[in-house]
């Protein structure tokens, strides 16, 4: 599979088992606390037939947060993703991702990302990125960060078009840095990470 395959390759000396597995780790991350909330931002609220728009995802983790050295409080910091957006094929076609403007420099760069159009009506674009930062003593991003933008463009007239977001299911997950001097990554649990929506109307040609 091609994220999976990113994923390892992208971390060759961190296996994806470990950034987005189960493992009991003492770290930043375990025991975690709070809520991570997902969120999706079109560029537009409506959008005729033809037209393309942008939704941004973003990875909300101020509400969140890890240990450090097996008591000390800390916020979460960003260590991996492997996220998708979902959306109705028979309104919408998926163009393409890019970095969001606002992205760390951590996550600067665009994502690779895979689109699944086998379901139409539950279609989806399922994208990943590790920070390269991980195993050193960098803690960010941390916060509210914007992780990528899709592109989409509306290709029929008629019901509004609704997307959200996938955080679980096959590898899926949101990890924590690995931090040196205070250890990681720990998945946070899919139980306390929120999704989000957004609704793009049909607008008139």
């Amino acid at each position: 599979m091609r994220i999976a395959s990113h994923l390892r390759t992208a971390v060759a000396a961190l296996p994806l088992s470990a950034l987005l597995g189960t493992a009991p780790l003492l770290a930043q991350g375990a025991p975690v606390g709070g809520t991570i909330r997902l969120g999706l931002t079109p560029s537009a609220e409506a959008a005729a037939p033809g037209a393309s728009f942008t939704v941004d995802l973003t990875v909300d983790m101020t509400a969140a947060t890890g240990t450090c050295g097996g008591s000390a409080s800390v916020p979460v910091t960003l260590g991996a993703y492997n996220l998708g957006i979902r959306y109705d094929a028979s309104l919408l076609s998926f163009v393409g991702t890019a970095a969001c403007p606002s992205a760390p420099g951590e996550f600067r760069g665009a994502p690779p990302c895979a689109n699944n159009t086998r379901t139409p009506a539950e279609s989806f674009v399922n994208c990943n990125a590790v920070n390269p930062n991980a195993g050193t003593a960098a803690t960010t991003p941390q916060g509210d960060v914007c992780v990528v933008r899709v592109t989409f463009k509306r290709t029929a007239a008629g019901a509004p078009a609704r997307l959200s977001t996938l955080h679980t299911g096959g590898t899926r997950g949101i990890a924590t840095a690995a931090i040196g001097g205070c250890g990681g990554p720990v998945t946070f649990p899919a139980a306390d990470v929120a999704g989000g929506e957004a609704t793009v109307s049909s607008a008139p040609n």
